[in-house]
């Protein structure tokens, strides 16, 4: 939550920055994402595909867990007491569910490709 409000007041202080640019100065401004003008100096680039698509598998595991733990919790005050005693047993399993389909996904894809490897190599 703090990190939404700080994001909030950078960018209104940025946008009030601006607006007071002279015009000659607010053209020679190169419109580019906020975090590449942060990590300009520091040159953070993932080269390997490998590692982009891991971290990339992750933000999105990631975020689908903060999606689920939002969802849930704005159904518990949606649905009445009785039925929620019910249902939360099979809502609060979901993400194990998910993240151990995804576990036998990426071991099926492991053996695979394995077993594509040793046919070209035969």
């Amino acid at each position: 939550m703090f990190g939404a409000i700080l994001i909030w007041f950078y960018s209104f202080f940025h946008a009030r920055n601006l607006r007071a640019c002279e015009e000659e100065e607010f053209q020679s401004l190169e419109d580019d994402f906020i975090w590449s003008s942060i990590f300009a100096e520091k040159n953070i680039q993932i080269s390997n595909p490998l590692v982009r698509k891991g971290l990339a598998w992750a933000f999105i595991v990631g975020g689908a867990v903060l999606l689920w733990d939002n969802f849930s919790s704005m159904l518990y005050r949606m649905i009445p007491d009785e039925f929620w005693n019910i249902l939360a047993p099979f809502i609060q399993s979901v993400p194990e569910i998910a993240v151990a389909i995804l576990i036998i996904y990426i071991g099926l894809r492991m053996i695979k490709g394995k077993k594509e490897e040793l046919d070209r190599s035969c």
